[in-house]
């Protein structure tokens, strides 16, 4: 199956007809303009900006993005706020790889999506193509992962809810343990 440049194998194209794939998407897809939104480690930076705090480095690797994070956070930088105001906004839209994740799917029964983004483009898309006929679940309320159809923010949604996303050490360390 051909979708724009892409050659699609036709196991994956029989998947997709048959309701039987879940798309995981990240942040890369809400990179491109006109959306425009950073990735992980630039979204960081952003949020410490004019701080003073930068992560730090040894001798082997950086900080892990969510404890430096987390260290904003316990040093009174609000990062749940702060990323809502970088994530969402009139200075974001989504992109045509929004959209296109969202043709994929021959079937509004046969959407599964997944994302770890905060943004609402994916939601933005659904809505447009299929008048909110589309389930939406936004962490930490999340369908039972075998048996669910829809869009799943797996990490939170800035636009729903910032303080309930998944950005810091102590947030990723209560959603998985």
């Amino acid at each position: 199956m051909h979708f724009g440049q892409l050659d699609i194998p036709d196991a994956i194209s029989s998947a997709l007809k048959a309701g039987n794939i879940v798309i995981f998407v990240g942040a890369g897809v809400s990179k491109p303009r006109p959306s425009d939104l950073p990735m992980f480690e630039k979204l960081a930076e952003m949020i410490a900006s004019g701080t003073g705090m930068k992560r730090e480095d040894s001798d082997t690797e950086k900080e892990p993005i969510d404890r430096f994070l987390g260290r904003l956070a316990k040093g009174g930088v609000k990062v749940k706020q702060l990323s809502r105001g970088i994530l969402v906004g009139e200075h974001t839209r989504p992109n045509s790889l929004h959209g296109g994740l969202i043709r994929l799917f021959h079937e509004v029964a046969h959407i599964r999506i997944v994302t770890t983004n905060f943004d609402q483009h994916l939601t933005t898309e659904l809505a447009a193509a299929h008048q909110d006929q589309v389930a939406v679940y936004s962490a930490p309320a999340l369908p039972v992962g075998s048996d669910f159809n829809g869009l799943v923010y797996l990490h939170g949604s800035a636009a729903r809810d910032a303080e309930r996303c998944v950005l810091t050490d102590e947030d990723f360390g209560r959603a998985y343990l």
